[in-house]
């Protein structure tokens, strides 16, 4: 079964209050207090006529940093094109990306998706059993990531108010580096990095709150919290 669109009919604007992460789990050699300390993330998302758009804006200390991601919504969702800018204070392009999902000179697996991106996409995805997808951090970097609920109906305050939620955690196969086998792997499961992600629990499913590395485990570590959407 594939991966459903949220469920919006037309747009969505969703304001995230983020913060760095107080207690990080990854080490990594990057500050995420310099890069996330008042910082603000703004998503909109529109899924109309077959179309799924995600556009976000990190602003930071440090900069800003601007994502078009275009997906087809018909029938399972598809990662299609990516489209990064990252501007330093002076608005300076440092960075400047745009990558082609669909095209075969690298040969994705079906179900890849920018690690960022995730929590983005998987708001509309039945959550009733354990499933994955990939997260892309570039090209030589891609894993299988299982998601699943941990925790049904919890009830979370955020600065938007206070939500109904499910929570669910994302976290690695370690199989996709080490072959471990199953024993291993499931003795091995409390010890791994979790991304933790808080969804709505009515329809569209808004994220609510998010915990996890901005990227792949190593990543600087940041909370987001819902504090406006529209409509």
């Amino acid at each position: 079964m594939g991966l459903a669109a949220p469920k919006i009919d037309g747009t969505e604007v969703a304001e995230y209050k983020a913060t760095p992460h107080p207690k990080p789990f990854f080490k990594t050699v990057l500050d995420s207090k310099r890069m996330f300390e008042g910082a603000k993330t703004t998503v909109t998302t529109k899924v109309e006529n077959g179309a799924f758009e995600i556009v976000s804006a990190h602003e930071t200390r440090v900069g800003r940093i601007d994502e078009i991601a275009k997906l087809s919504s018909t029938g399972s969702v598809q990662m299609r094109t990516l489209d990064r800018t990252q501007k330093d204070v002076d608005g300076k392009i440092v960075r400047e990306e745009r990558i082609d999902f669909a095209s075969t000179a690298v040969l994705l697996p079906e179900r890849t998706f920018p690690e960022v991106l995730l929590p983005f996409v998987l708001r509309g995805h039945s959550l009733e059993a354990r499933d994955y997808v990939y997260s892309w951090s570039v090209d030589r970097f891609v894993a299988r990531v299982y998601f699943e609920i941990a925790k049904k109906g919890q009830t979370i305050t955020v600065p938007a108010g206070t939500f109904r939620t499910n929570q669910v955690v994302m976290y690695p196969d370690l199989n996709d580096w080490v072959p471990l086998g199953s024993v291993l792997t499931t003795l091995a499961k409390p010890l791994l990095p979790k991304y933790h992600m808080w969804f709505e629990e009515a329809a569209p499913h808004r994220v609510v709150r998010f915990e996890g590395a901005y990227g792949p485990p190593g990543a600087p570590e940041l909370i987001l919290e819902l504090s406006r959407s529209t409509p």
